[in-house]
């Protein structure tokens, strides 16, 4: 029998699933403004706003879906990611792995033979092994690059705040925001990992077993290295939410000053390619929203694996 440290969640840890904030909210904020900007792509081109009652009364639609799309992504990552580890100092699979060091050893001596048949816990929606989930949450993860886009974003919006109250033209200031922001190239790798754990299918009541998450010990002790190596992206999620803050907090200025003016000198371009750049900025933070909620589960979810098999075989 180990004589390990019993963990206690209780100590440093939170329910993972309680006051989770659904994802409808944003989707159907994102759709809004995406939807206004395919109708402003209709309009004729160089339109001054204010030459048009009827375009600035659709501009200012399009103002309110910027700031609504904004506000959502904050509420939605500061209630799903930032909450959870804003004051913590370790993960929580690290915090099992140095609580209970000896049967953290003891589990990976066990031969998989007979860890094999243990029905074991997973994150619900869950449809490939733990390394498959692991893997294609970590290269989303790196190819987001999540601080260079934070630290982009904010420093773009603060130019074209800048600019709005200086009276520069705006529309190579956006124009080159919405270029040097572009996701294109991250899309295809975060979607990939979002199919590992699909929201849309519920596996709450499916029984899998040790043999089905790992093909091998390797495989399992190598999914346990993985997500402790995680700590890198957990580390900056304070940055990330100050940076997510501060851009929200520009863009909320820009749509005020915009509206303080009535659209004075802003023509139908600059608020499309506006409309744009805050689009791809919030889908930006919410991929890294979502990647950090799929480690979380999958963390969660090996906690509790490791918590399974030191009972079944009473280590």
């Amino acid at each position: 029998m180990s004589t390990s440290i019993v963990y206690n969640p209780a100590e440093e840890y939170f329910n993972l699933y309680e006051d989770i904030i659904e994802t409808n909210d944003i989707v159907s904020a994102k759709e809004s403004l995406y939807n206004k900007i395919q109708q402003l792509k209709n309009l004729e081109e160089h339109t001054l706003v204010t030459a048009n009652e009827g375009l600035w009364q659709f501009i200012k639609g399009c103002l309110t879906s910027i700031g609504n799309v904004f506000g959502h992504i904050v509420t939605l990552f500061t209630t799903n990611v930032f909450k959870f580890y804003k004051s913590l100092k370790r993960t929580e699979i690290r915090y099992y792995n140095e609580s209970n060091k000896f049967t953290m050893l003891s589990i990976f001596s066990q031969s998989y033979e007979d860890l094999s048949e243990i029905s074991i816990p997973f994150p619900n929606g869950m449809t490939v092994t733990y390394m498959e989930a692991l893997d294609k949450t970590m290269i989303a993860l790196d190819k987001l690059d999540i601080l260079t886009r934070a630290n982009l974003a904010v420093t773009v919006s603060s130019k074209i705040l800048d600019g709005l109250k200086s009276g520069s033209v705006m529309y190579d200031i956006i124009r080159s925001g919405v270029a040097s922001s572009d996701t294109t190239n991250v899309r295809d790798v975060v979607e990939a990992a979002k199919k590992c754990i699909d929201e849309r299918k519920n596996t709450s009541n499916d029984k899998k077993y040790f043999k089905d998450l790992f093909i091998s010990l390797a495989d399992f002790q190598k999914c346990n290295e993985m997500a402790l190596d995680c700590d890198k992206y957990v580390d900056i999620v304070n940055t990330v939410h100050k940076k997510m803050a501060n851009c929200s907090d520009n863009f909320t200025e820009i749509v005020k000053t915009i509206e303080r003016s009535a659209g004075n000198g802003v023509t139908k371009d600059d608020v499309e390619n506006l409309s744009t750049l805050a689009y791809t900025l919030a889908d930006t933070f919410d991929m890294f929203s979502a990647m950090m909620f799929n480690f979380h589960k999958l963390e969660h979810n090996l906690v509790e694996t490791y918590k399974v098999i030191r009972k079944e075989l009473q280590l």
